[in-house]
């Protein structure tokens, strides 16, 4: 197994079987959960919504599915460290090779 150090940030979340986030089965079971709660709120309220309405419902239901896919498929990135003063000055202090 790979330690963390040895390991950039998209390497660690390229080993989840396609999916770009660390944790598949809760991406996963956030589509399932969705989609459980859309089709209950469809098969119960579809007869008694207008029409207009049950469009513009449909189609926000199915831009929140394409951002959760974009979200799971889009390298996460990583955030930088905040240094202070002091740390800053000592990482100064570090030559650096002309490649860097």
């Amino acid at each position: 197994m790979y330690e963390v150090s040895d390991i950039t940030n998209y390497e660690a979340y390229k080993q989840c079987r396609g999916f770009l986030v660390s944790e598949p089965k809760k991406y996963i079971g956030t589509h399932v959960l969705f989609w459980a709660g859309a089709i209950l709120y469809y098969t119960v309220t579809a007869f008694k919504t207008p029409p207009g309405l049950l469009v513009i419902s449909i189609i926000l239901n199915l831009t929140i599915q394409f951002f959760l896919l974009v979200l799971g498929f889009t390298d996460p990135g990583i955030i930088p460290k905040v240094l202070s003063g002091y740390e800053n000055k000592q990482l100064r202090k570090i030559p650096l090779h002309q490649n860097y």
